[in-house]
């Protein structure tokens, strides 16, 4: 005896069955959507750059943004790990390698951001102090923040540590004038920063950098136990950006005062809150390796670093 089955097959598009990739860095782009990075190498086809925006329905969506022309000789970017936005140039960014290898890399790309095309404008290099190579972990910036100045812009960027050449992160300082097409370097660093807690194996002080509106300057430091986890990340105060003209650029913490402990997650993307999610002060997204990232509204803290018995 015959039966017949009938097999229903629903055709779901794309976007939904697709794993969000994850972000190695964000920066506004308006109230309700984050230019983020992505840390392809050179030799990685797919994007460098991208677009999360909130939505009613969904939470969020992520868009890819192209990029048809670097404009460097050693072609598209390789390994981005931070961005920031440019004051008062809107649509235009800043987005940093992690640092030179072998020579190669270690560059600065100043973009403006056109719908879900990006161009690239100018390319500087980093600060380069330890070049990369096999067996060599040097220079890994993964932080940078843009503030308004005189003379165009100051950057500060963010070194991870975590190494031996790096023991401690450290802050570092840049002055950006687009007009002239200079980016110019500082020799000495800001400040040394080291992350709440014991150190550990695997543990980068600086994942990366976030400016608030207070003027407070916050970090994510990350535990890395390997591509597959586990992960652990903290987001802290670092600094007080000094207002006045005179004296240090910032001023840093006392005390560590509350902040936040994610477990399970490795957060390289630091940013402000979003509009239409109430009660949020920031926000983070991931770059958790072998998983899918994601991006997260935070509540107001209420981990209490100096209290902790670590």
């Amino acid at each position: 005896m015959w039966r017949w089955w009938i097999v229903a097959v629903a055709w779901l598009p794309q976007s939904v069955w697709a794993s969000v990739p994850g972000f190695s860095g964000m920066a506004p782009l308006n109230d309700s959507a984050f230019v983020v990075v992505l840390d392809r190498k050179s030799y990685a086809e797919g994007e460098r750059l991208g677009i999360v925006r909130m939505t009613p329905s969904s939470g969020y969506e992520y868009r890819p943004v192209l990029i048809e022309e670097w404009r460097s000789p050693d072609g598209q970017a390789s390994d981005l790990e931070s961005l920031c936005a440019l004051p008062g140039r809107d649509g235009e960014f800043l987005l940093a390698e992690s640092g030179t290898w072998q020579g190669r890399y270690g560059r600065v790309f100043h973009v403006r951001l056109q719908g879900e095309r990006a161009e690239v404008m100018a390319v500087y290099p980093l600060p380069r102090r330890v070049d990369s190579a096999p067996g060599v972990d040097g220079d890994n910036v993964e932080g940078m923040v843009c503030l308004a100045s005189d003379q165009g812009f100051k950057v500060i960027i963010a070194e991870r540590g975590g190494s031996s050449h790096y023991p401690q992160g450290e802050l570092r300082l840049g002055e950006f004038a687009p007009r002239s097409g200079r980016l110019e370097w500082q020799d000495e660093p800001l400040m040394q920063v080291t992350a709440p807690g014991p150190r550990r194996p695997g543990r980068r002080a600086i994942s990366d950098l976030h400016l608030g509106a207070d003027g407070t300057l916050w970090a994510s430091a990350t535990d890395d136990g390997g591509d597959a986890g586990p992960f652990r990340s903290m987001i802290y105060a670092v600094a007080q950006l000094n207002p006045a003209p005179a004296g240090p650029l910032l001023r840093p913490v006392l005390k560590r005062g509350k902040g936040w402990i994610i477990d399970g997650f490795k957060v390289e993307a630091l940013s402000g809150p979003v509009s239409g999610v109430a009660d949020s002060v920031m926000s983070f997204a991931t770059e958790d390796e072998h998983y899918p990232g994601v991006w997260r509204p935070l509540l107001p803290p209420l981990t209490d670093f100096d209290a902790l018995q670590w």
